[in-house]
């Protein structure tokens, strides 16, 4: 059985769940997966960011240039997610250098720069 992870924005607001690779969207649709270095690539496999102990994902603004592409997994089937969160856990201020992708730029998901 896998375990969901609720992935926060820096709002509070609950927006992915990790079920390690996958990175699912409120629905349960595939739309992102994680690496073991927790770095977080979109389905397409372009970087997004990593996603860090809050849980959060996170990318630095100079990180702008291309970065490697990263070969997807197997696509998943769609899951069904209980939607039934814990409170979000007290988020730190982000530094100017670093944006929160779920929330700042969620179309990074859908491999839109």
């Amino acid at each position: 059985m896998t375990i969901f992870v609720p992935i926060y924005t820096s709002q509070g607001d609950c927006s992915a769940y990790l079920g390690y690779p996958y990175i699912y969207d409120l629905n349960g649709e595939w739309i992102a997966f994680v690496t073991e270095d927790r770095t977080v690539y979109s389905i397409f496999g372009e970087y997004i960011g990593t996603i860090t102990n809050d849980p959060r994902i996170v990318r630095t603004v100079s990180s702008n240039r291309k970065k490697k592409k990263h070969t997807p997994p197997p696509a998943p089937q769609r899951v069904r997610i209980i939607r039934a969160t814990a409170i979000a856990p007290m988020m730190t201020d982000l530094p100017n250098s670093q944006v929160d992708v779920l929330q700042d730029e969620p179309f990074k998901f859908f491999g839109r720069s």
